[in-house]
C-alpha cells in the first residue's frame, strides 16, 4: 500500500512529530519531488515566522476568569 503524504504530514515532520519510518519517507520526498520540496520550504518558512512573533501575555483579568471557570467546572459524567 502506498502512503500519500499531505501538508499536515509535512508540518508534523517540521515539528519532529513522526515515526522514524515516516520521517525517512518525507525526507526522501523533500529531496526528490520539486512540488513537495516547495511546500516543505513554504511551511518551514511559516513556522519560522510564527516563532518570531512576540506573543502578548494575557491580562490578569483574563487569567483570573480562566482560573475561576476552572475552579467551578464540573465534568459531565456519561
Amino acid at each position: 500500500m502506498t502512503k500519500t503524504f499531505t501538508s499536515n504530514d509535512i508540518i508534523r515532520y517540521i515539528y519532529e512529530d513522526l515515526p522514524e519510518t515516516e520521517k525517512q519517507c518525507i525526507a526522501a520526498l523533500i529531496s526528490t519531488d520539486k512540488e513537495f520540496n516547495a511546500l516543505y520550504k513554504e511551511l518551514q518558512q511559516a513556522q519560522e515566522m510564527l516563532n518570531q512573533l512576540a506573543l502578548a501575555e494575557p491580562s490578569d483579568k483574563t487569567v483570573n476568569k480562566i482560573l475561576e471557570f476552572s475552579r467551578n467546572y464540573t465534568a459531565c459524567q456519561v
